[in-house]
């Protein structure tokens, strides 16, 4: 139960979905230009989720295994988790164009998992077939945490992650 529950925890993703982005709205120092489309930047700094979850009920004792059965009559888009019992799920779950195109620059449901060659674009591609034997090695080796857009299999998650 422990060595499942493992695949389970991921720890925390850190990126940057753009390198450059420009704002045009009437509060930018650098003039304001009503002839383009208003837009604005957002910073989202989500430091304190892991504190956040620790508010949350968790086991401390008697773990069980739930029948498959009960599992799958519970509404998982309502379920509140008020009561005394919370739940860690292993899911299928498909990731269809619609969604990966709001979900671009945050995928959903990171996976740690080693990363194909053939999945690197043609630069990174040229980038590793010129990096020296051991570091090539050693990036297609190790699992890395990614956010992609590519259904997963057996993930294992908490059920408010759903």
């Amino acid at each position: 139960m422990i060595s499942w529950l493992s695949r389970g925890i991921r720890r925390g993703t850190a990126f940057c979905s753009k390198k450059i982005e420009t704002a045009n709205n009437e509060r930018c120092p650098n003039g304001f230009d009503p002839g383009k489309e208003r837009t604005h930047i957002i910073y989202n700094d989500k430091v304190s989720l892991y504190a956040t979850a620790l508010l949350d009920k968790y086991p401390q004792s008697d773990y069980k295994w739930e029948p498959v059965d009960d599992l799958q009559s519970i509404d998982w888009k309502t379920y509140d988790g008020s009561g005394d019992k919370g739940y860690f799920l292993e899911v299928d779950l498909g990731y269809p164009p619609e969604v990966q195109d709001i979900t671009s620059d945050l995928p959903l449901a990171p996976e740690k998992r080693i990363v194909r060659y053939e999945e690197l674009s043609k630069k990174q591609q040229f980038t590793m077939d010129n990096l020296g034997k051991s570091t090539k090695r050693s990036f297609t080796s190790q699992p890395r945490l990614l956010l992609h857009c590519y259904d997963r299999e057996n993930y294992v998650l908490h059920y408010k992650a759903l």
